[in-house]
């Protein structure tokens, strides 16, 4: 039955819901994952954690070179918001704030910033050097040849 005493404020949809308008929040905004992501297009197919730069026509591939300024984040696993997402003919969601899981090379330590690597498609330990290439700051620590692991990702 419904209750007629007390107003309900709750909204529960479970699947999708499409808003073709604006939606206006006067409270928190809560959600179960952690990241904020843009759409970009790519000419080649990447996986989830790929540290990818942008090519002159701004499309998406793994970063080659260590250091790379062209950075622009890692393919996100499961993004909180998407933006961009503007029907691409092959696109995947780059995170660029928040935390998501990056392919690294080791040794990289907890909390320490990540950059580019030679290693196609993965993050190494940062140096004082590659401000302009930072990705972000790690979550965990890798001392295998390759890991996943989460990131805090925020370009510097």
């Amino acid at each position: 039955g419904i209750n007629t005493t007390t107003p309900s404020h709750e909204l529960n949809v479970l699947g999708d819901a499409n808003i073709t308008r604006h939606l206006y929040v006067g409270g928190n905004l809560t959600f179960y994952t952690a990241d904020y992501a843009e759409s970009f297009e790519s000419d080649v197919i990447l996986e989830k954690g790929d540290v990818v730069c942008l090519d002159k026509e701004n499309k998406i591939s793994k970063c080659l070179i260590r250091a790379d300024p062209s950075v622009i984040g890692a393919v996100s696993s499961d993004p909180s918001i998407i933006g961009r997402n503007i029907g691409f003919e092959k696109s995947y969601p780059v995170g660029f704030v928040g935390i998501v899981p990056v392919k690294v090379t080791g040794p990289v330590n907890r909390f320490e910033l990540l950059t580019t690597s030679n290693k196609e498609g993965y993050a190494e330990k940062a140096t004082i050097y590659d401000f302009g290439s930072i990705i972000g700051k790690s979550m965990g620590s890798c001392y295998e040849e390759e890991c996943l692991i989460d990131v805090i990702v925020g370009l510097k």
